[in-house]
């Protein structure tokens, strides 16, 4: 019994290097999914070894960067390795290894701007208790990764994909990429003011965003 109430204190009791390193191995996870939605979304063939080393040497750079670059430069770092993984691992061209940086990005924080705000005020904590009792990031995790692998098996049932990228002009692929860019853009200044604000921001409020963002992604 103390044994289970030494696990208890430790997974209740604010202490962000505990955080990381309880929830470390989601990052496999989340590596994993990511390489999914790229695949499936932009249609990439690959092999098992292509498939194994993305997620090994990504997984293996992102828990590097998180125990020893302070934020929000790890992510910069996270997103420079990742651009050459995909390019040299996967050997795409310049606009789809962007694109398949941009695209789970983009998922990823529409899933975040969905759920995080409930999942705050449902639990009674703040952003940086969230943040730091391993026991709520658990929680958090389980419930985003869910609902991507719910969201990816759609795709692949539906056999959505971003196929226009063969058809459409030079001029069109920037269109895209600016539209991307722009709409990324926008979702990091709402991860900026998600930190300070999504405990008191009334939920009907962070699903009015969320449909106002996925329908400008929709569109675009």
């Amino acid at each position: 019994m103390e044994i289970l109430s030494n696990i208890w204190n430790i997974l209740t009791t604010e202490n962000e290097m505990m955080t990381k390193l309880v929830n470390a191995p989601t990052t496999f996870l989340e590596i994993w999914l990511i390489f999914c939605f790229s695949t499936v979304i932009l249609k990439i063939e690959y092999n098992k070894n292509q498939e194994f080393i993305y997620i090994i040497m990504l997984s293996f750079i992102s828990l590097i960067t998180e125990f020893f670059i302070p934020e929000p430069m790890n992510v910069y770092v996270n997103y420079i390795f990742m651009f050459f993984t995909i390019k040299f691992v996967l050997k795409l061209n310049f606009i789809k290894t962007l694109l398949s940086i941009i695209i789970p990005a983009i998922i990823f924080a529409l899933m975040t701007t969905l759920i995080l705000n409930p999942f705050l005020k449902l639990f009674g904590v703040t952003y940086i208790q969230n943040q730091r009792i391993p026991i709520f990031q658990l929680i958090y995790y389980n419930m985003l990764y869910l609902l991507a692998i719910c969201l990816l098996t759609i795709f692949k049932i539906k056999k959505l994909k971003f196929n226009i990228l063969e058809e459409f002009t030079a001029n069109n692929h920037r269109i895209i990429l600016l539209n991307l860019f722009s709409g990324f853009f926008i979702l990091c200044i709402q991860a900026i003011l998600t930190v300070y604000y999504v405990s008191i921001v009334p939920i009907g409020i962070t699903l009015l965003n969320f449909i106002s963002l996925a329908v400008y992604f929709a569109v675009s």
